[in-house]
């Protein structure tokens, strides 16, 4: 203190009170810091105090130490560990960092020390790091006021990823029976690690594999893998072994000189590629002036189309080390088949017909015969051209009263092959009915429908007409029956003179047709009631009342007829019919 006197000091720190210790000693007026570290560097402040006033005094305690021993970090966007590596073209920035009173001054070097062409300050930046700035990195940092220098290192690595992607690929060898994948990858630093897995052996090498597959054929169908692993980056490629799938088409083509061209088309999915051969029958096929074999053996030509010498049996053999396939396909020559003709209407007729789907044909003539009387003429006439791809035409312009014969005859190129069977259609036939010809119908059906009506009538007349005429009957052969049982006395009447009567039973007619009012009786029995020399008709009929029939004289032209007379209605009462003395020789009588 300069003036006065004080009743209490206190000393502080950077605004906190100091209490004395073993670190700090306060003694009177004095602060002693014994063993001073950076820590105890900062503002100090003493305070006075009596009852009249107080004061304080500060000031600055500056600590010099370091520089520690930095540290260095690594960034890098574009990778994931740069501590570890860095790609070539990414940005990669080192930051170095230490303490130290005064701040410490930095310095970048690679490899030695001495190298001036590194930046003074804590932070270095690469903005496209080649391989070439690869290495040990060092941050130097230097405390000017205490004279000490420190370093640290760090270490870039610097990595290359391969070209592209890894590829794959599979080719046969040892004449198709070995299967030999490769796989590579190659560039980059470091070169990546490439291996197949799902092979009968596990191999793998750097940047490329090739492995031979002696029997390849159960992996058909399979993936087989391709690992390829780099540090920066793990890869893949698949393959996919294939036997031979194989279609045989054909395609039949007729040339502008007329003649026919046929190609056969042996189309293959395998992996690898597959050897192909072709056959017919079993003979091994070469290019010479009539057959040609394209440049990759998968089409044959057969030039100038011989129906006599080029049908048969053709096959491809498509073959790699996964198996083989060999489809056949046979060539025919042309055979119509399933020809059928209608008319369509008078003038005109529509033609259908198929072929085998092995024939070789260009084209088809429709050809026609007329029919004259049941026979044809003479001469066949093309009347129209299809393509090969047709299965049908239409014939127009045919006369109406005339008939005709149809036949499809085939071609291959200019040749012809077996004409098709006769089709026929008979002349066109009016089917319309003019105005008459239905009046009469109308007028023909009235008519019908009339004496239809009428025999119904007729029918039902006649059904009742005999139904009581049965009754009739059956009534009469039951009172026929009572008379048998009970005998009658006729009624006596003299005889005229000279005539002698006999009486006797009466006898029952043989026959008998009796109605409302007629009854005929006849064939009479000669040993019955009668008398040779006088006949009475005696029976038990029933009438109303009496009544004598005439006698017929003997010159009657009826003949058998007897007697005529008039008989009543029928009634409930019973009596009897009495005719006058008839001859011997009458055998029938009529009473109406």
């Amino acid at each position: 203190m300069t003036t006065g006197t004080w009743d209490t000091l206190s000393w502080t720190k950077d605004g906190k009170t100091i209490v004395g210790d073993a670190h700090m000693v306060i003694a009177s007026n004095e602060l002693t810091i014994q063993g001073v570290v950076r820590g105890d560097a900062g503002t100090y402040s003493c305070s006075v105090k009596n009852p009249f006033s107080d004061g304080t005094s500060q000031n600055q305690l500056t600590v010099y130490y370091g520089p520690d021993m930095p540290t260095i970090s690594i960034m890098s966007p574009t990778d994931p560990q740069p501590a570890r590596f860095v790609l070539v073209n990414s940005t990669v920035t080192l930051t170095c960092s230490t303490s130290s009173e005064p701040p410490a001054q930095y310095l970048w070097s690679v490899g030695e020390s001495s190298d001036t062409n590194v930046p003074s300050n804590p932070v270095l930046i690469f903005d496209r790091i080649q391989l070439d700035q690869a290495g040990i990195y060092s941050c130097i940092v230097t405390n000017a006021r205490l004279s000490r220098t420190v370093r640290k290192t760090q270490m870039i690595t610097v990595y290359e990823l391969p070209q592209g992607e890894p590829s794959c690929s599979m080719v046969s060898i040892q004449d198709h029976r070995v299967l030999q994948l490769t796989c590579s990858w190659t560039g980059g630093i470091p070169k990546a690690e490439v291996r197949w897995v799902g092979l009968s052996r596990k191999v793998s090498a750097f940047s490329q594999l090739v492995y031979n597959e002696s029997s390849p054929a159960s992996l058909s169908g399979s993936n087989v893998t391709c690992v390829a692993n780099h540090s920066a980056a793990v890869k893949y490629c698949i393959v996919q072994p294939v036997a031979p799938l194989v279609i045989l088409t054909r395609r039949v083509v007729r040339e502008t000189q007329g003649d026919a061209t046929v190609t056969l088309t042996c189309e293959v999915r395998s992996n690898p590629a597959s050897i192909i051969h072709w056959f017919k029958g079993e003979k091994v096929l070469r290019s010479n002036g009539k057959l040609i074999i394209s440049p990759n053996s998968s089409e044959l030509h057969i030039r100038n189309f011989s129906l006599e010498n080029d049908t048969g049996n053709y096959s491809c053999s498509c073959r790699n080390p996964l198996g083989e396939n060999r489809p056949s396909l046979i060539l025919t020559a042309p055979l119509i088949m399933d020809v059928t003709v209608q008319r369509l209407n008078r003038t005109a007729a529509s033609i259908v017909w198929e072929v085998r789907g092995s024939d070789v044909v260009t084209s088809f003539l429709v050809q026609s015969q007329v029919l004259v009387l049941r026979a044809r003429s003479s001469s066949w006439v093309t009347l129209q051209e299809a393509g090969m791809a047709e299965r049908a035409v239409t014939i127009n312009q045919l006369r109406e009263d005339q008939g005709y014969s149809f036949r499809v005859l085939p071609l291959t190129g200019t040749q012809q092959g077996a004409p098709s069977p006769t089709q026929s259609v008979a002349p066109a036939i009016d089917n319309r009915l003019s105005a008459g010809a239905i009046a009469g119908i109308v007028v023909g059906c009235v008519v019908g429908a009339l004496l239809i009506l009428l025999l119904i009538i007729l029918l039902i007349r006649y059904k009742r007409r005999k139904a009581g005429t049965e009754k009739q009957t059956a009534n009469k052969k039951e009172q026929r029956s009572d008379w048998d049982r009970k005998p009658q006395k006729a009624p006596e009447r003299s005889a005229p003179a000279g005539v002698t009567t006999t009486r006797t039973t009466q006898a029952k007619p043989q026959r008998s047709i009796s109605n409302r009012t007629q009854l005929t009786i006849d064939e009479w029995d000669r040993a019955s009631s009668v008398d040779q020399k006088s006949l009475y008709l005696n029976g038990p009929y029933t009438v109303s009342n009496w009544r004598s029939l005439e006698r017929m004289s003997p010159g009657n032209t009826a003949g058998k007829m007897a007697s005529i007379g008039r008989m009543p209605e029928h009634s409930s009462s019973q009596s009897h019919l009495k005719s006058p003395t008839l001859t011997p020789q009458n055998r029938s009588a009529t009473m109406v």
